[in-house]
């Protein structure tokens, strides 16, 4: 393991490069301000000058970055309970598109590997189902109908299914669903204690599986699962992502 940045601050929200040529991540600097910062990598994984910093969020609560030939953007829960794309410009400004309304609180948005859905958690009271938005129509539907709290939704490589986190039946475990909905299924055979998972772009789901930096592979199509070797140069551990070649963890 390496570590790309020096800061004693909290950091979430990690993010790849299209290219896997950079990190993008996000530093809480007071408790109603969000940083985004960028890190270029070399071809040895390390950093290869000090973090960049592209913009403040402002209340960017939850949300998920990405980079593509368009440049960076990201959709998150921005200020009050609606999602939003905000697209960064190269003079720094930024375009804000709201994409869903209401008083129903929308968070941890999951852009399909596509580009044309956005899986996210929907909150009434105390459960939370998960949605899916059309980009392009601008409508979304609920696909799961369980009672309890539902977080984290992340998608197959293929978009064809969308594994989340859940503690419906009392035990906290990961689930799936069909993207066209159906009926969920549960896939880790024990509790997990962290609600932090990614899928694409490998075959495998990964896990924050224990604190503080327990990691696990779980097989979404037979629910077997495998730990990864702990390092010691890791004491904590939040929002692991997989590089795009599938070499890597930020």
């Amino acid at each position: 393991a390496r570590r790309i940045d020096q800061d004693w601050v909290p950091l979430f929200n990690t993010g790849w490069s299209r290219d896997g040529a950079a990190i993008y991540y996000s530093r809480t600097v007071e408790p109603r301000s969000t940083d985004l910062l960028k890190v270029e990598l070399s071809t040895a994984g390390d950093a290869r000058s000090q973090p960049i910093l592209i913009t403040n969020l402002g209340r960017a609560i939850a949300f998920e970055m990405f980079a593509d030939d368009r440049g960076v953007s990201y959709i998150g829960t921005h200020g009050h309970s609606n999602l939003s794309l905000i697209s960064l410009k190269d003079s720094g400004s930024s375009v804000i598109t709201p994409l869903t309304t209401g008083t129903a609180y929308d968070t941890n948005p999951a852009l399909s590997p596509d580009g044309q859905r956005v899986a996210f958690t929907r909150w009434a009271g105390n459960e939370g189902n998960i949605h899916l938005l059309d980009l392009d129509a601008g409508s979304s539907r609920q696909i799961t109908f369980l009672a309890g709290p539902i977080c984290c939704p992340v998608w197959s490589p293929d978009g064809r299914e969308i594994a989340f986190f859940s503690s419906t039946g009392g035990e906290p475990r990961i689930w799936k669903v069909g993207s066209d909905g159906g009926a969920p299924v549960p896939l880790s055979p024990v509790s997990m204690k962290e609600p932090f998972i990614q899928w694409a772009p490998g075959p495998k789901i990964l896990v924050h599986s224990s604190y503080p930096a327990g990691i696990t592979l779980l097989d979404p199509e037979n629910g077997r699962e495998r730990s990864l070797p702990a390092s010691i140069e890791l004491p904590w551990m939040h929002s692991p992502r997989v590089s795009p070649d599938g070499t890597r963890i930020a």
